[in-house]
């Protein structure tokens, strides 16, 4: 009951798959645990050779497959245990991955997989306050897909959704695992790169396009009237952090680079010229130490 009560601690798989494993690890030397699951699998310890498997189920629903790794096989009546204690498992494992899934519904663009606005708004403070503790900076991207419209006039709406599901494709190709992208709008798409400046930014911005000219080889891709043959084009915008400055104008920054990015003739990137940072004169306090001694005397 202790073991159950520590299992429903918490709504975070990954939390409960390392309370069962540290009690497995206690009393049968377990070395490493493993939860396979489509979207939220866990790994805990060392797989080495997996001593004892199971499936773990929940009346009629499968959760996925529980592996623990051990160098010496389990007896017959620690496998006899075993089986208990996953039976025990799959109830608080069934919630959390349950919550989890529901998380990540509410904080991910349908369409393109990406995450959404609703996670900007979440997440984009809480980057901007780790870069300045870190004394780091954080870029910040914004993409605009040129000549949508045209997609959509010409081919419909479905081959304009592929349009935007490529663009994430590239994009999601582009970032290291620290970044994070978001759906931001229709055809707009927003970028946080922690510890990254405005060069590179710029070099980010550059692998998405060679990432989109690569899948514009491919025979299923989206035909496009755009600037480069049939390669999709976009505009981007790059602001980076600065002592002082706010999340929303951070994105507003971003925003109207882009906007300048289009105006120059579109299909490129332009980045937002660093905030002004006003340097405060001195205050001369000599005449006041002066007059501090005088009445001293």
């Amino acid at each position: 009951m202790a073991l159950l009560r520590a299992l429903q601690q918490s709504l975070e798989p990954a939390v409960v798959v390392d309370v069962f494993a540290r009690r497995l690890h206690e009393h049968y030397g377990v070395e490493g645990v493993a939860f396979d699951h489509p979207e939220h699998g866990c790994n805990w310890g060392t797989a080495s050779r997996p001593a004892f498997a199971t499936r773990l189920q929940l009346d009629d629903t499968a959760l996925g497959r529980l592996a623990l790794y051990r160098q010496r096989a389990f007896d017959a009546r620690e496998r006899s245990e075993l089986d208990v204690l996953a039976e025990l498992l799959a109830q608080p494992l069934h919630n959390a991955v349950r919550h989890a899934s529901l998380q990540k519904q509410a904080f991910e663009d349908g369409l393109t997989r990406l995450l959404n606005r609703q996670a900007l708004d979440r997440m984009l403070p809480r980057e901007l306050a780790a870069a300045e503790r870190q004394g780091h900076e954080l870029a910040v991207v914004m993409i605009d897909l040129d000549f949508l419209k045209p997609i959509n006039d010409l081919w419909g709406h479905a081959a304009g959704d592929r349009a935007l599901q490529t663009v994430a494709e590239a994009i999601n190709a582009a970032l290291r695992q620290s970044d994070l992208a978001f759906r931001v709008g229709g055809d707009e798409f927003l970028l946080l790169l922690p510890a990254t400046g405005a060069t590179g930014a710029a070099t980010v911005v550059a692998r998405i396009r060679q990432a989109l000219a690569r899948m514009a080889a491919q025979p299923d891709s989206v035909p496009h009237p755009g600037m480069q043959g049939d390669t999709l084009a976009f505009s981007a915008g790059i602001a980076v952090s600065a002592p002082g400055v706010t999340a929303e104008q951070l994105v507003q920054q971003a925003d109207q680079a882009m906007y300048r990015a289009k105006r120059a003739g579109r299909n490129r990137d332009r980045t937002a010229a660093p905030p002004r940072v006003r340097h405060h004169a001195t205050p001369d306090f000599t005449a006041d130490r002066a007059a501090a001694r005088l009445a001293r005397r």
